[in-house]
C-alpha cells in the first residue's frame, strides 16, 4: 500500500488492482490487435498505435474518475465488463477514425462491433448480482455506450 492510497483512504491494494485490471485490458488489446494484424492486410502499425492511444485515454480517464470509495480493490465485475467492450472499441477504433482497407476487412470489424454490442447487458447485469452497483459504473457504461 502506498503512502498516497494511505492518504486518500483507499483501501490496501486499490490502486494496484485497477492498474492490474487496466494493465490486463491493455494486455487484451493489443493480443486482439495482433490477431488482427497477423490474419488481416488492414491495420497496419499506425493502426496499432492509434488503437492503443485510444486505449490508454480510456484506461487514464478510468484510473482519474473513479472514487476512492468503490466497492473493493480493482474495477469490480460490472466496471471490467464495461472494459472488455473499452477494450473491443479500441481495437475497432482506428477502422472507424481512419480509411482501412474494404471487402473482408470490414467485415471482421463490424463482426468486433456487434460483439461488443451483445456485451452491452452484461455489466450490468454483473454488478446488480454482486452487489457492486455504483454511479461510476453507470456513467461508465453510458461512455462506452456512446462511443
Amino acid at each position: 500500500m502506498s503512502l498516497a492510497d494511505v492518504a486518500a483512504g483507499r483501501p490496501p491494494g486499490t490502486t494496484a488492482a485497477r492498474c492490474r485490471d487496466l494493465a490486463l485490458g491493455a494486455l487484451a488489446t493489443l493480443l486482439s490487435l495482433a490477431g488482427i494484424l497477423a490474419v488481416s492486410s488492414g491495420y497496419t502499425g499506425g493502426h496499432l498505435l492509434l488503437a492503443m492511444l485510444v486505449y490508454a485515454l480510456i484506461a487514464g480517464l478510468v484510473l482519474l474518475r473513479l472514487p476512492v470509495a468503490s466497492p473493493g480493490p480493482g474495477l469490480g465485475p460490472g466496471n471490467r465488463a464495461t472494459l472488455a467492450r473499452a477494450v473491443l472499441l479500441a481495437v475497432i477504433a482506428p477502422a472507424m477514425l481512419v480509411d482501412a482497407a474494404a471487402g473482408p476487412f470490414h467485415a471482421l470489424m463490424a463482426s468486433i462491433g456487434f460483439c461488443a454490442r451483445l456485451l452491452d447487458g452484461v455489466d450490468g447485469y454483473l454488478a446488480r448480482t454482486t452487489g457492486t452497483v455504483t454511479a461510476f459504473g453507470a456513467r461508465f457504461d453510458e461512455e462506452v455506450d456512446a462511443a
